[in-house]
């Protein structure tokens, strides 16, 4: 009996042991994939690593895949793109990639999952995605690395979810050329940048937590299109940017505690409804030339809940838009429409200065301290209009 049990535990101290060393082993990579591969336990890369069209590779629940720290490594790989008429290496040569023109599935589990680069290793450069529509999984994964986690070209439609992605010292996401990512679910926080859109890129962004970013939660700039919906994004600098010729859907967020909470500018034509905008420094900002479309939007507790200037032509319209210290400000927009919202328990309901020339129509203006200010040189066009429990209706500084 005894010499039982003392073969027990002569083959558990074994299996114990077994096990220890080959948790510690690890397996090195670089250069292409010769075909599909299986990557499990930890992983090593000494350099870039390529998983070519019509290869996968599979990485399992609970891998530590990592990259090697020292200055020197096997960088052999570059894309070439013309960037506003330069022509530049996309790729970072001093950093180690991972370059998937295949199919790429990280199938980590909410309780294993599957640890990419390390937060302090600056060798850690992206996962990029290049080439046609593969897929491609990155799923329970947390991403962290000396630049932008995941970068998606060409017509790349990855599916990003329930990932942690922090710590990027450039951004965690980033989409150009005509890519088609989902990014779904996922905590993006103390980047520079969360996401960004670029090019024609339509992401589609989706029940994320976007906080803690130094920069942007979201930006979106060139001509891309994508929909931002259902996410909660607080604690940036600015929640979601768009500029140039960007139009966005940005619908049924919940966009709280940022200096800005939306802001606009260039030529964009984002469309902005549904969400909660609150406790921000400024709820919505518009400048330059841009036409923001900004309808059934709940706007409170901001410093300012819409601020409009430097000839921006927003919509405004169907909005409740209450206990902010001013409603709206418009400034040098001589284009402005301001249409059917409640504004109400505001320090100021609405502000037109400089040379503004808003249409405020139809709108009911409720319990302000001011209704509307109209500053010298500015020239409103108000009708249809409800006041009702302001302390005063007007302040009129013209002709004074």
């Amino acid at each position: 009996m005894n010499m039982t049990n003392n073969i027990k535990i002569i083959l558990l101290a074994i299996a114990i042991v077994t096990s220890s060393c080959l948790n510690s082993f690890a397996y090195s990579y670089s250069g292409e994939l010769p075909g599909d591969m299986v990557w499990k336990g930890r992983v090593i890369l000494t350099g870039d690593v390529v998983v070519e069209k019509d290869v996968t590779l599979t990485i399992m629940p609970g891998t530590k895949v990592s990259c090697i720290k020292e200055n020197k490594f096997s960088h052999s790989v570059e894309i070439i793109r013309d960037i506003m008429g330069v022509t530049k290496n996309v790729l970072k040569p001093d950093k180690i990639e991972l370059i998937v023109n295949g199919v790429l599935k990280i199938m980590g589990e909410e309780e294993r999952m599957v640890h990419f680069n390390n937060d302090d290793n600056l060798n850690a450069g992206s996962i990029t995605f290049f080439g046609r529509k593969s897929n491609s999984i990155i799923r329970y994964c947390y991403l962290s690395s000396d630049g932008v986690a995941i970068r998606c070209y060409d017509y790349t439609n990855p599916l990003i979810e329930n990932n942690e992605i922090v710590k990027n010292s450039v951004g965690a996401i980033g989409c150009w050329d005509s890519a088609t990512p989902t990014i779904r679910s996922n905590n993006i926080s103390r980047n520079k940048y969360g996401i960004g859109c670029s090019d024609i890129s339509r992401a589609r962004i989706v029940n994320n937590k976007i906080y803690g970013n130094k920069a942007t939660g979201v930006f979106c700039e060139g001509s891309s299109c994508s929909e931002i919906k259902d996410n909660v994004i607080t604690g940036n600098n600015v929640g979601i940017a768009s500029g140039n010729l960007a139009s966005p859907v940005i619908d049924s967020n919940k966009i709280s505690g940022n200096g800005t909470g939306l802001g606009c500018w260039d030529n964009s034509k984002p469309m902005i409804s549904n969400n909660e905008i609150n406790g921000n420094v400024a709820g919505i900002l518009t400048m330059g030339e841009s036409e923001p479309i900004i309808q059934k939007n709940t706007i409170h507790t901001n410093g300012s809940g819409i601020g409009c200037g430097n000839s921006s032509a927003p919509g405004i319209r169907e909005n409740e838009i209450f206990d902010n210290e001013q409603g709206i400000i418009c400034s040098n927009t001589p284009y402005l429409e301001i249409k059917k919202n409640t504004i109400r328990d505001n320090k100021s309901g609405i502000e037109s200065m400089d040379i503004s020339a808003p249409k405020i129509t139809s709108n009911k203006l409720i319990g302000n301290e001011v209704a509307i200010k109209i500053s010298r040189d500015s020239t409103p066009k108000m009708y249809g209009n409800v006041y009702k429990g302001n302390k005063k209706k007007f302040i009129d500084w013209r002709g004074k």
